[in-house]
């Protein structure tokens, strides 16, 4: 048996998968960008908060003792649980030996 395959036919549908395939993978391509922006700026906000709230530690630690207020306490206690919780999203690199 032989299979007699017209040229005329081929070739578009040739171009037409390139054309998807090329398409699928410039997609591709530009959804990694954009994951990779937006992991670099989320990195950058976090950064930044836990800088706030060790610096938010840091003056409530310099208060006298017995003058920072339960209301203050409660609050940065809540404060550093959520970053705790934020941390543990994320696994700690393995130490580098």
């Amino acid at each position: 048996m032989h299979i007699v395959v017209e040229h005329r036919l081929v070739f578009p549908a040739l171009q037409l998968f390139l054309e998807q395939f090329t398409m699928n993978l410039t997609e591709a391509v530009t959804a990694l960008t954009t994951a990779s922006t937006q992991i670099a700026k989320i990195g950058a906000e976090t950064t930044a908060t836990l800088q706030k709230v060790t610096e938010l530690q840091a003056v409530v630690d310099g208060m006298p003792t017995g003058s920072v207020p339960q209301a203050l306490q409660d609050a940065v206690a809540a404060l550093q649980a959520q970053v705790q919780i934020v941390d543990d999203l994320v696994p700690d690199a393995p130490p580098v030996p």
